[in-house]
């Protein structure tokens, strides 16, 4: 079963502020300065190649529960985690650090045996259906008792 990633305003903020940082470094130099069609160009197609690889990223955000792994992908990142390696699942809202893959606030913080960090920050957008999903593959995993009471 795959499941897309929520997206919310504060990350869209976050992002469309870092691609308008891009792009001052970039747009500035041709309109105060007479930079040749070359540089013009390598400058605009830097700018193009950049922001479509930051947004690639967030809004291609899947998380794919099989039989056996929970495969978690944005753009060219993808972690895949044996369902039988998680051991516990949190809410958390610290999308600053650690190992992330995801592109909202309201998120999960999944901690297994396998990944680098021994977690990964996912944010699914149904997050109810998501967990039920997993369980149902290996009900050993420990869900936080904040999540179970929230709504879905």
């Amino acid at each position: 079963m795959v499941f897309r990633s929520k997206v919310d305003l504060f990350f869209v903020s976050l992002l469309s502020s870092g691609l308008l940082l891009l792009s001052v470094p970039t747009i500035l130099p041709t309109i105060i300065g007479n930079p040749p069609l070359g540089a013009i160009i390598v400058l605009l197609a830097s700018f193009i190649f950049c922001g479509l690889f930051i947004l690639w990223i967030p809004f291609t955000i899947t998380y794919t529960i099989s039989d056996s792994h929970l495969i978690v992908k944005g753009g060219p990142f993808k972690s895949t985690i044996p369902i039988n390696k998680i051991t516990k699942i949190s809410a958390t809202s610290n999308i600053f650090s650690g190992h992330r893959i995801l592109s909202s606030r309201d998120a999960l913080e999944v901690f297994n045996k396998t990944t680098f960090s021994g977690s990964v920050k996912i944010s699914p957008k149904n997050k109810h259906s998501f967990l039920h999903e997993l369980q149902q593959r290996f009900p050993e995993i420990e869900v936080d008792s904040k999540i179970v009471r929230e709504k879905p």
